[in-house]
């Protein structure tokens, strides 16, 4: 089996539904964001701070690919504007699946809110940000609205759809 890859925008659920379809497979979850934050030994808002926005997609990418490149099952997380970086998307179009969690902006606004440890929601307002991102997102072959729906009951759709491939 190939990992899983979720993508979308900020507050979609990537992280929670990610850790919640990793207990489901009985495999590894990484949430690259988290990881990028291990590496740098600080938060993503620092890292952009700190070392700027290209310092962080290029090890962004450099993640991306070495995680594309493991044989191991697991479901990855990817930062919503991973899929900016069109390697990026071919990468991971090859070495997996790739799910967009799409999630209006209302619901992506009322779950950040001003939320200080989203780097970029300083720069841009969030439905800008969702444009420039939505041709990696529009990639995905699967997509689920989360909308309404549970952790559990997004993580059962992706199960679904893995059953199929």
């Amino acid at each position: 089996m190939k990992p899983v890859f979720l993508c979308g925008f900020m507050g979609s659920g990537k992280s929670s539904v990610g850790k919640r379809l990793a207990e489901m497979l009985n495999c590894g979850f990484v949430d690259t964001d988290v990881e990028l934050e291990r590496r740098f030994s600080k938060t993503v808002g620092r890292i952009f701070s700190e070392e700027g926005e290209d310092v962080f997609r290029h090890q962004e990418s450099s993640l991306v690919h070495d995680l594309c490149d493991s044989p191991e099952l697991r479901v990855i997380a990817l930062g919503g504007g991973t899929l900016i970086d069109e390697n990026n998307l071919k990468r991971v179009l090859n070495s997996g699946l790739l799910v967009y969690l799409r999630a209006s902006i209302k619901d992506i606004q009322s779950r950040i809110g001003s939320d200080p440890s989203r780097p970029l929601l300083g720069t841009d307002a969030p439905d800008q940000l969702l444009t420039r991102r939505m041709p990696g997102y529009a990639a995905a072959p699967h997509v689920i609205e989360t909308g309404g729906l549970s952790e559990d009951e997004v993580a059962e759709q992706i199960v679904r759809i893995l059953d199929l491939t």
